[in-house]
């Protein structure tokens, strides 16, 4: 009986690509779990850090343009509302994780009126660095930045917040 060699050496090519795939898949499986664990761990991390900042905008960096309703008489009236922006955005924290990780970094125009069927405060951000001599007198639009500039407008009378715009990137 003859030996085939090409069949024996093949047979062994074989046995080797399958011990080989087996290891490299158990340490694949142990690197991608240990990744998995250090992602969950910084992003605990963060949404604990959320958790325990309180969304403090500077009195300087609020502006309060227009008040039609007569409500807003100080900046500290203003603030009231700009926490309950932070709140309601914190609730929501996995859609607006983008915002909140930055939230001291903005400054914010308030408008308040009634639109026809209810009163509305209506919350104008944008980033720091934005410069413009107008915050005072007018509303600050922008087409671009993405989380840099948004607004969200506040129902008086239901206590909620039915409208969020952020700018495309």
């Amino acid at each position: 009986m003859k030996i085939k060699w090409p069949l024996i050496v093949l047979s062994i090519i074989v046995v080797l690509f399958f011990i080989c795939f087996a290891v490299y898949s158990v340490f694949q499986k142990s690197a991608s779990t240990e990744l998995n664990k250090k992602e969950s761990e910084e992003e605990q991390k963060v949404t604990s850090e959320i958790k325990l900042s309180p969304g403090k905008i500077d009195e300087e960096n609020i502006y309060i343009v227009e008040d039609k309703l007569n409500i807003l008489k100080s900046k500290r009236d203003a603030e009231v509302y700009i926490e309950k922006a932070f709140s309601y955005l914190l609730q929501h924290k996995d859609e607006f994780h983008n915002i909140l990780i930055k939230k001291e970094g903005y400054s914010v125009q308030l408008f308040t009126k009634n639109d026809g069927t209810k009163d509305i405060v209506y919350l104008n951000f944008f980033i720091l660095d934005y410069k413009a001599d107008y915050f005072n007198t007018k509303q600050v639009v922008v087409w671009d930045g993405g989380t840099d500039f948004w607004n969200i407008t506040y129902d008086i009378q239901k206590d909620e917040f039915y409208d969020i715009w952020i700018n495309g990137e």
